[in-house]
């Protein structure tokens, strides 16, 4: 464990990220400037501390209430944020303890303008959202909200093309003549009928069925027919997992259960229940494409110890999962926190106190690409109903909005910067003042250590100074059987795409046995060896720790 490594896990333990104020940023209790004038590292002189700049983090300012005027909602169940107004920027859409949706429009640090509220029943039933989502229902161009609500009911609210919503279309177990109810925390939107509007997936969680609604082109629904997933589940999702262009189901449970997937046979008809088991504590599942290679992957929670990660090798075939050690987290949002175009995690963590004092905080980890995460900090929050992650002002970039348990209330962390550490090689010390003292060097002068840019060949996974088939098995192995990541992930990254997937051990075959074209620059072994010019953590660059056969050789 690096010495880099423990500095940062104390910086942040003593709360970098929320709890003491920028200008001490490593939570001693002292300005930095003081720091710096009493003797503490400041080695290239820009009065920042080296052992706060070496840190990958996001920070955030403190929480505040967002100014909103009062609107019906007494507690905050359900949260999403949409442009309905087509104006390019998101409103706010709440649902609560009322059979109401308020729309807010965003309105940067002044807080929120209410635009209008919207009942989800015509003769104004009390409901309770559960789930909101922003979908052009009727294919005008416009996004509509379709909302879960409790008791097993669905209610559809057209845009009226200016953020406005009509008169709700309700839709219960009894409208429909089902025989049980159905989940509203769960319900799949796709195109069953392949005609290119959205219908509905109702989800019946004890008996796995699944029962569509089809769209007649207008957002009206209509009963159609059934499906079976599996004997039970807490998750269901319809999305495209095995990428032939149409749209699956995935009924998820965590624990010894099995889940299982249905493939889609293109006509909107579907073969058996494939069964998997997923890991025996996982919950709270999700799906997000998070190595980038366009296959949705399954995130989950572990109640006491952890989160976890399945990568789709990309025709519906998970990979073991890896697993990130928190303790107690309580729930998972997926969002791009850092504005670096990969989808980061951000975990709720309770924390037990003695004599209930317990408080909660955000932890957030960063994607550096592949699904492979590291720390970005840790920030608090009040004891919270549910949070989430926007853009609430249209400043810097995603921002820790909370529901507390307070009635009323929304609250807000603003995004206030984020960072990537300067210390490729994990010394502590920024790598610019590495350079300036010749104890690391920069023959190109891209502002990148020679050391942390090692030269390599291309396509050998393994490092063995060859190109064979014992490359694609090391990147196989590393994807689907839990191995060690190859020493060189650049040299595994078969095209320079910036992604470690399937595609580079079948691309290695390819060239092999079929004619495929050459691996990318700087070329298989027989070429010279030689660094990949794009910077670290930028596309096309997985980074060189290690690559034996080049180690003697001159870079060029």
């Amino acid at each position: 464990m690096s010495s880099n490594f423990v500095l940062g896990a104390a910086i942040l333990a003593l709360g970098l990220l929320g709890r003491v104020s920028p200008a001490d940023c490593d939570g001693n209790g002292i300005d930095d400037a003081a720091d710096i004038a009493s003797g503490a590292s400041d080695c290239d002189g820009n009065g920042a501390l080296d052992a706060c700049e070496v840190l990958d983090i996001v920070r955030f300012h403190p929480m505040e209430e967002i100014p909103a005027p009062e609107s019906s909602i007494s507690r905050i169940m359900s949260v999403t944020m949409a442009d309905l107004d087509g104006d390019g920027a998101p409103e706010l859409v709440a649902g609560g303890s009322t059979p109401t949706l308020s729309v807010f429009k965003r309105g940067g640090t002044a807080g929120l303008e209410l635009m209008g509220e919207f009942f989800l029943h015509a003769e104004r039933l009390s409901l309770t959202p559960l789930s909101l989502q922003a979908v052009d229902m009727n294919s005008d161009g416009h996004l509509d909200l379709v909302a879960g609500c409790d008791g097993g009911s669905l209610s559809v609210l057209l845009n009226e093309g200016d953020g406005r919503l009509g008169s709700p279309s309700f839709y219960s177990r009894f409208t429909l003549f089902l025989s049980q109810d159905f989940s509203a925390q769960h319900v799949p939107l796709h195109d069953a009928d392949g005609d290119g509007d959205l219908d509905v997936a109702l989800g019946h969680p004890s008996t796995g069925k699944v029962t569509f609604l089809t769209n007649d082109g207008s957002g009206a629904l209509a009963r159609a027919h059934e499906a079976i997933t599996t004997s039970s589940w807490s998750a269901l999702f319809a999305e495209d997992f095995d990428g032939d262009g149409d749209r699956d189901f995935l009924a998820a449970r965590g624990g010894p259960a099995v889940s299982s997937l249905v493939r889609n046979n293109g006509d909107g008809t579907f073969k058996l229940p494939e069964e998997f088991t997923l890991d025996h504590s996982a919950e709270y599942i999700q799906t997000a494409d998070m190595n980038g290679d366009g296959s949705l992957d399954l995130v989950y929670q572990y109640s006491n110890d952890s989160v976890g990660l399945k990568l789709n090798g990309g025709r519906g075939v998970f990979a073991p999962q890896r697993r990130y050690r928190l303790d107690y987290p309580h729930r998972v949002v997926i969002g791009d926190v850092d504005r670096d175009l990969d989808l980061d995690l951000a975990v709720r963590i309770e924390h037990p106190g003695p004599d209930a004092d317990d408080y909660s905080t955000v932890t957030v980890l960063l994607n550096d690409g592949d699904g492979l995460f590291r720390m970005g900090g840790e920030s608090d929050i009040p004891p919270t109903q549910m949070f989430f992650l926007g853009d609430i002002d249209g400043e810097v970039g995603l921002d820790l909005i909370v529901t507390p348990w307070e009635p009323g209330k929304l609250l807000v962390r603003r995004q206030e910067s984020s960072q990537t550490g300067i210390d490729c090689d994990g010394n502590g010390i920024p790598d610019a003042c590495d350079i300036e003292a010749n104890r690391l060097h920069d023959e190109d002068g891209n502002d990148i250590p020679d050391e942390c840019e090692r030269p390599f060949h291309r396509g050998d996974a393994d490092g063995n100074g060859r190109i064979d088939i014992g490359d694609s098995v090391s990147t196989l192995s590393f994807l689907f059987l839990g191995d060690s990541e190859p020493p060189c992930r650049d040299a595994a990254d078969t095209y320079d795409d910036g992604v470690l997937d399937i595609g580079d051990a079948v691309s290695i075959l390819g060239y092999l046995f079929l004619g495929y074209e050459e691996p990318a620059a700087p070329g298989v072994p027989g070429f010279p060896c030689s660094r990949d010019q794009q910077k670290p953590r930028m596309t096309g660059n997985l980074g060189c720790k290690e690559y034996a056969p080049c180690d003697s050789r001159a870079p060029e």
